[in-house]
């Protein structure tokens, strides 16, 4: 419907210039209390024989724009000077009684749409709803399409401020703030239990729970069965930009101290507070099959474990510092009162026991034999045979040399010339602990003996001594035996 425009204070008009039936712009002697707004109504050649109702739709000073013989009237030629007056005509009845006798195609309505009505059943769309205030009972919601029901607030508020509210009688059960907190609030009838559910997500029954909020806070998963071990209870999934962090957390009740944490790099650290109570605990299952702990290096190969006995074992080195108790005993190995087996043993990688202590408190090294580049026989000399034993550090080495040379002879004082018998590699020389310059054994052939100085420093052997009148031959075997303790290595 068409709105026109009216003016209660417009007095008559005159027409500047004739115009003719079919002329579309007129000019009148002055627009005081016209319309400013358009359109509206005018009658050229108010009240005459040939009166005719325009419509203006615009105007430049007194030049107006018509649209010609409105509401029944007829076009005409009208003379200079004519009467021109603003009027109402009887369109403007007819269209107030066409509306009040009208339920459809109204207000602005269209295509056979109907005005609203308290009591009529409607289907609405497509309608801008201000400030509803009163009572919105039980609305049914069916989305149809993407869109689903926005809520937006104008002016837009932050903060604590209230968007969307929820009640339930006198207890206040959901909030929406404007700075995108969700609050759901428990009743006074359901603050003290533990169990009833505040918030719950089921399966497509409606009933079997897989993740629930209870009234006390406790979070409940229950992970669908059939899925394997992809199915975990709660998953984290770390963006891996910090490995430092806190990707899951138990804080204290003021939110200032970590007791649990785990970091994004895999990290976790404990931090307890009762002293009655372990800091971890690990329980192996009833039938225990493999190690009750491990620990693995990035290759998943073993660094250590504590095995199905509780025996711990170390593939790496293990260090034990007392750094704070001086006057205590670093580390205890402690029997049974019925001990018979070993207090404690050393293997090799193949898993020989090379070093133990006994359960009576006595130690045993098993025997170290290196032979080859242990001794190299000086000139007139060949080794006929070597035997040596490293044992808990002491050396035992026997050796028996053949001379090759000339023959060795002694005088009447056993004095000979100092003759070189061989050289001791370098780790089998006795320990520079000792503090001397060379140490002195007795060699004998069976038919002669003599004493033989070892350089502590050089590993030389050398025969400085021998029987009275003595000699050794040709071919003859000199067989010597050495003790000495070796240089930590």
């Amino acid at each position: 419907m068409t709105v026109r425009y009216y003016s209660s204070t417009s007095p008559e008009k005159a027409l500047v210039g004739s115009i003719t039936s079919g002329q579309t712009t007129l000019q009148v002697s002055n627009t005081i209390g016209l319309p400013s707004s358009f359109p509206y109504t005018l009658a050229v050649d108010y009240q005459g024989p040939t009166e005719e109702l325009v419509e203006v739709s615009s105007a430049a000073g007194p030049v107006l724009t018509v649209i010609r013989a409105i509401d029944g009237t007829s076009g005409a030629s009208h003379a200079d000077n004519a009467r021109v007056r603003h009027v109402t005509s009887a369109r403007d009845f007819a269209d107030s009684r066409n509306h009040e006798n009208s339920s459809t195609n109204i207000h602005g309505l269209t295509g056979g749409e109907e005005i609203v009505g308290t009591q009529k059943v409607q289907t609405l769309s497509n309608k801008t709803v201000i400030n509803l205030l009163g009572t919105f009972q039980n609305p049914d919601w069916t989305n149809i399409g993407p869109h689903a029901v926005t809520q937006t607030t104008s002016p837009a508020v932050g903060g604590t401020a209230i968007v969307f509210r929820m009640i339930n009688g006198t207890d206040q059960h959901v909030e929406w703030k404007g700075n995108g907190n969700l609050n759901i609030r428990n009743n006074t009838t359901i603050d003290g239990q533990s169990t009833a559910r505040r918030m719950q997500f089921t399966m497509a029954d409606g009933v079997t729970e897989r993740l629930a909020i209870t009234c006390s806070g406790t979070v409940i998963s229950s992970p669908r069965t059939g899925t394997g071990d992809s199915n975990g209870a709660l998953t984290v999934l770390d963006p891996g930009d910090s490995l430092t962090r806190r990707v899951i957390q138990v804080r204290d009740a003021a939110d200032s101290v970590s007791r649990f944490v785990v970091f994004g790099g895999g990290n976790t650290a404990i931090t307890a507070l009762n002293p009655a109570q372990a800091s971890l605990d690990v329980r192996s299952a009833p039938a225990q099959a493999t190690s009750h702990f491990r620990v693995l290096d990035n290759a998943s190969a073993l660094q250590m474990q504590v095995d199905i006995n509780g025996m711990t074992e170390m593939r790496k080195k293990s260090f034990v510092t007392n750094d704070t108790l001086p006057g205590s005993v670093v580390a205890t190995v402690r029997g049974t009162t019925t001990q018979t087996a070993d207090l404690n043993q050393w293997q090799n990688v193949g898993g020989t026991t090379i070093a133990h202590v006994r359960a009576d408190g006595s130690a045993d090294f098993s025997n170290v034999v290196t032979l080859s580049g242990t001794v190299v026989a000086a000139t007139g000399w060949s080794i006929s045979s070597q035997a040596a034993v490293n044992k808990g550090g002491n050396l035992t080495l026997n050796i028996s040399f053949t001379r090759t040379g000339a023959t060795i002879t002694a005088d009447a004082f056993g004095n000979i010339v100092d003759t070189p018998v061989a050289t001791l590699a370098a780790g089998f020389r006795p320990a520079a602990a000792l503090n001397v310059n060379s140490l002195t054994y007795v060699g004998t052939t069976g038919l002669g003996s003599g004493s033989l100085r070892v350089n502590q420093a050089t590993g030389d052997v050398t025969l400085v001594t021998w029987s009275t009148n003595g000699s050794i031959n040709a071919a003859e075997v000199l067989q010597m035996t050495f003790t000495y303790p070796l240089d930590f290595a």
